[in-house]
């Protein structure tokens, strides 16, 4: 893994079991905050971008959830402060590892992290082929995850109108069809979203039809108990 050096952009401010809280440094304290990212744009406190907290042998991941103007503790300007959503610990040899054991305290560095770091946090899942998209802070990194571990429990994909929940539950499926080819998938399409007929009366699915079996909710027989 990349080691740390010039790269602190921050300190932290505030930890709870599940967020972290940051200000980032000033361009007058000698460290711009800048956060790499395929673009190597100034991206520091951008929201879904990662960042990295590291206090003695404590290495961490963090997602940047939120950034906003804060008070300057003295005078009457402005910094920039940032709220964190904590991923994994980081191990001396670069494994990202789910969850938190050991958390850090207030004052502890908040640094950049590199395409290599991020992908540290998909590359155990890449070799089941369950890739559901591209990393936001960087389209070159693919975003993989645990198909038996997603679907083997209860999840929603929740959003506004037209913010693309059917385009997000095609995606995940048609994606776990073609990693999971022998998966058995029952879908309940309410609204046609799936499944239609075309104006010659043909059914079109969202789905590849070798793979798709359509049945119309009129012809299912649902056994009492099962109500």
């Amino acid at each position: 893994m990349t080691p740390y050096t010039k790269t602190l952009i921050g300190h932290v401010t505030k930890v709870e079991t599940g967020a972290f809280e940051a200000t980032l440094a000033e361009a007058n304290e000698g460290r711009l905050p800048r956060i790499a990212t395929q673009s190597d744009s100034d991206m520091s406190g951008q929201p879904g971008s990662y960042v990295a907290i590291i206090q003695g042998d404590i290495k961490l991941l963090a997602l940047v959830k939120s950034i906003q103007e804060i008070p300057a503790t003295s005078g009457n300007g402005t910094r920039k402060s940032i709220k964190l959503i904590p991923l994994g610990e980081v191990s001396p040899g670069g494994v990202f590892q789910n969850g938190i054991k050991k958390f850090p305290v207030t004052g502890a560095e908040i640094h950049t992290v590199s395409k290599e770091e991020v992908e540290s946090i998909f590359v155990k899942f890449r070799a089941q082929g369950y890739s559901v998209g591209v990393a936001s802070a960087d389209n070159s990194i693919d975003v993989c995850l645990d198909p038996a571990t997603l679907f083997g429990r209860h999840f929603a994909i929740l959003g506004q109108s037209g913010a693309g929940k059917s385009w997000a539950v095609a995606n995940l499926l048609q994606r776990a069809v073609k990693s999971m080819p022998k998966a058995h998938i029952i879908l309940l399409d309410l609204h046609g979203e799936y499944s239609w007929e075309d104006n010659d009366g043909n059914r079109q699915h969202a789905f590849d039809d070798k793979v798709t079996r359509y049945i119309d909710a009129r012809d299912l027989e649902i056994p009492y108990w099962l109500m």
